[in-house]
């Protein structure tokens, strides 16, 4: 049974705030909603690290990222609602949501961003 995870910031205004607000919703294959049990989901710090390096005579950077866990559970997703998850006293920075239906093996993940400025990005 084909189904998707669907994933949406209910309030971006919260990630200010240092609170998300997600919510979540599992449809089928033909596009329609659909009910799910024992979906797990994780909530993890996306903590970057910056390296200077010399290549060829010209000073280049990267970076490297760790997960670090913040939160964890399981939720049922109704069919004519959504289900939420909600984080409450995040300190600014990058984060990831990754939920998975064990029922299907469908998963989804939702980068966003709390705090004021920005999140990491690779571009130049």
């Amino acid at each position: 049974m084909l189904r998707r995870i669907a994933l949406r910031l209910a309030a971006r205004a919260a990630l200010l705030q240092a609170a998300a607000l997600v919510e979540v919703a599992l449809v089928d294959g033909a596009g329609q909603r659909a009910p799910g049990q024992g979906l797990s989901w994780t909530l993890v710090r996306e903590d970057w690290s910056y390296d200077w390096y010399l290549d060829g005579g010209q000073w280049r950077w990267r970076r490297t990222g760790r997960d670090v866990p913040i939160n964890a559970g399981a939720l049922n997703v109704a069919a004519d609602k959504f289900a939420e998850i909600a984080q409450e006293k995040m300190k600014s920075g990058d984060y990831r949501l990754v939920i998975t239906d064990p029922n299907s093996g469908a998963e989804s993940s939702m980068r966003f961003y709390v705090g004021w400025g920005g999140g990491a990005n690779d571009a130049n």
